[in-house]
């Protein structure tokens, strides 16, 4: 019985472990480059306006929203999409069956960052920025930004496979009447 929610591999294929660790690895150097930088006990990443920071954390956070958006749309497209024969030999292709795990964790990076920095807006509004919250939104931006990478990697490899076809298709597949949106004969 195979497993119904495998974990993908490390060979080409988004891996959610190295990620954190890379995001891990970006608070780090967030934080050593913040406490390296101490003048005067002010620190220079941390020591931004509360103005400055709170529209960082507005833009970064409404950025995110609509990212999230987005890909939820995207994902429930895909869910709806008929059985067509186009459609069908797409899901056939190896690299669709990487689809769902792409657009989830993205989906879940994008939530998790709307959520830090819309807390972030409220939370770090003193004076002097809260570093100890700053490095892990860095991280968690980190992530976002890689996630956001595998999605980009997913629909250049999708588009590839899909324009190799039509170049390589002795008879192009011709598509059935359209009867309804959901027109899907199982």
């Amino acid at each position: 019985m195979s497993d119904p929610d495998p974990q993908p591999t490390s060979d080409g294929n988004p891996s959610i472990g190295r990620e954190l660790v890379g995001a891990v690895a970006t608070a780090g150097v967030f934080l050593i480059v913040d406490r390296v930088h101490l003048v005067e006990g002010r620190s220079l990443l941390a020591h931004v306006s509360t103005g400055a920071r709170s529209a960082l954390y507005i833009s970064v956070s409404a950025s995110c929203a609509a990212l999230l958006g987005f890909a939820i749309t995207a994902t429930s497209i895909l869910l709806v999409l008929g059985a067509g024969p186009r459609m069908t030999w797409l899901r056939d292709q190896p690299e669709f069956q990487k689809t769902r795990v792409v657009f989830m964790y993205a989906i879940y990076a994008l939530a998790v960052a709307t959520a830090v920095f819309t807390a972030l807006i409220v939370i770090d509004t003193g004076q002097v920025g809260a570093w100890f919250l700053e490095a892990p939104a860095a991280g968690v931006l980190a992530f976002v930004i890689t996630r956001l990478a595998w999605v980009l990697w997913l629909l250049d490899q999708l588009l590839r496979i899909s324009l190799a076809d039509r170049r390589h298709a002795p008879d192009p597949v011709t598509p059935g009447p359209f009867d309804e949106p959901l027109d899907d004969p199982r």
